[in-house]
């Protein structure tokens, strides 16, 4: 039917043809199989000009009445599929909603009131499974991520830092080798958690050997032994500054550095709705400034 009525818009197969890229044998079939379907001529195919008979009249009306109609319903169907009770399934490990994430949110609930956000907060280990098997549509993660199966934004960066109390040896220090740190008792996040892999990698790359004196999976439990003497801990500076910056020291990595980064991260080849493309521009936007 549109190449039916391109034809008889431009009125030659040949300007049709151009524009709508395709052959002149292919429109003509077209036209061949049309009529057949209908059982009548639409075209006086004997003259040069093109020349609808009344048939063709009365389709070529007919037909535009039909695709003003679809492409009306198509358009209402988009619109409830991308704005209407669409709702953006997020996944938040806890600390990088409480250190980055929960300003956006309101953003984002203050911007789209119509799309409704779904939180799931959740060790970002675990939340990996749930965004590769589409039961989440963007999830958050700490770098270092590296996964083929995934499209990774980074929107916020920052360094790790040791935690330590007021009255530790190191306290007078603003910023040390990793090779200092050897013989220290060490406060380690949950192995559910990937900063616990990242912490690991990190003493192993720096040939440093701590002893491991207690995990937890709760940050604030970990800088109150820290601040308590009870051992180090590392931890993103922007977590300290927020909740312990007057009660723990903290010093900087310099050999080697400990960088910290948040990427948000969603499944390779998902198609992207309204919702995810409304939070994605934010956290651009956010990574930008």
């Amino acid at each position: 039917m549109s190449y039916f009525i391109e034809i008889v818009r431009l009125n030659s197969f040949t300007r049709a043809a151009e524009t709508l890229f395709v052959s002149q044998s292919a429109l003509s079939k077209s036209v061949r199989a049309l009529e057949e379907e209908l059982g009548t001529e639409l075209i006086n195919h004997g003259g040069k000009d093109i020349a609808l008979t009344e048939s063709g009249k009365a389709a070529y009306t007919c037909f535009l009445e039909i695709m003003e109609f679809s492409n009306d319903k198509i358009e209402t169907l988009k619109h409830q599929i991308n704005v209407e009770n669409v709702s953006l399934r997020l996944g938040l490990p806890p600390t990088a909603g409480t250190i980055y994430f929960s300003a956006m949110l309101s953003e984002f609930r203050s911007m789209y009131p119509e799309n409704k956000l779904e939180i799931t907060e959740i060790p970002s280990k675990e939340l990996i499974k749930l965004v590769e098997n589409d039961n989440l549509d963007i999830g958050v993660v700490i770098e270092p991520f590296d996964d083929e199966r995934f499209v990774k934004r980074k929107v916020f960066s920052s360094e790790v830092m040791v935690a330590v109390s007021m009255d530790h040896p190191l306290a007078d220090r603003d910023a040390i080798d990793a090779s200092m740190l050897n013989g220290e008792k060490m406060l380690l996040i949950s192995k559910e958690y990937m900063f616990h892999d990242a912490v690991l990698n990190y003493l192993e790359t720096a040939g440093v050997d701590t002893e491991i004196v207690f995990e937890s999976s709760q940050w604030d439990m970990l800088l109150e032994m820290a601040a308590d003497g009870q051992g180090i801990t590392l931890v993103a500076k922007p977590l300290i500054d927020k909740y312990y910056n007057a009660r723990i020291h903290q010093i900087r990595l310099t050999k080697p550095q400990f960088p910290w980064s948040l990427t948000v991260i969603y499944r390779k080849g998902k198609l992207l709705t309204l919702p995810m493309k409304r939070f994605l521009k934010l956290c651009d936007q956010s990574a930008e400034q």
